[in-house]
């Protein structure tokens, strides 16, 4: 991959709108076209890096770090998610594409980096594709985000007409035992319509707590 064909890619990236819940959901079947030059690829994501952390230099509100557990087929996607997450609610993001510690082949010292990510992490979100939810790398992760230190303060990020997020679970029930991120839709009323939710799926809406909360109260709510 060329320098110009990294510029444009990045551009790309940089073009991206991410305003609203609604414009995250837009960019869910994006997909980038790069040569498979592992020195291409680790190029790009150590400039991709660097925006995110401008993003998070000019938006951090306090030191809230969360891991989001993505497949790498939707790397486009969870940039969006990071991006949306970082300048709405401040935090920073992991995304494990972007470590430069994280070795350059898939070996133990991958799960042994990702371990440590993990455990050092306020946050757990998985951000559910298809991809995802077929990744045996992100249902381990998964496993290891439900640990007693994350008790609550793991959810599923999940486009609102996937299947598991209204209930169906079919070859992926561990879901269930999780709350998602919600929008405004299950109140069933049009108040509060940039407020995003966590909660269970079809449990009393007063457990449900803001995403705003979630992310940055010290204590654990489910």
């Amino acid at each position: 991959m060329c320098e110009n064909n990294i510029e444009s890619i990045l551009n790309q990236f940089r073009a991206l709108h991410v305003g609203n819940l609604k414009d995250v959901y837009s960019h869910y079947s994006d997909k980038i076209e790069f040569d498979e030059n592992f020195t291409s690829y680790k190029e790009l994501c150590n400039k991709l890096n660097e925006e995110l952390k401008q993003n998070i230099e000019l938006n951090n509100r306090n030191k809230t770090s969360v891991f989001l557990s993505h497949s790498h087929k939707n790397l486009k996607y969870a940039y969006c998610v990071a991006l949306f997450l970082t300048r709405k609610y401040g935090v920073n993001v992991y995304i494990d594409e972007f470590d430069s510690f994280m070795p350059s082949i898939t070996s133990p010292q991958t799960a042994k980096r990702l371990i440590s990510k993990i455990k050092h992490s306020n946050r757990f979100i998985f951000i559910g594709t298809e991809e995802s939810f077929d990744s045996k790398w992100c249902n381990w992760e998964v496993g290891l985000g439900d640990t007693k230190r994350l008790k609550g303060h793991l959810a599923f990020f999940v486009m609102n007409d996937r299947i598991e997020k209204n209930g169906g679970y079919d070859k992926n029930e561990y879901v269930g035992l999780y709350p998602f991120i919600w929008d405004k839709d299950i109140r069933h009323n049009n108040k509060d319509d940039d407020v995003l939710y966590v909660g269970y799926y079809e449990r009393d809406n007063s457990t449900l707590v803001s995403l705003d909360d979630w992310l940055h109260q010290n204590k654990t709510f489910f």
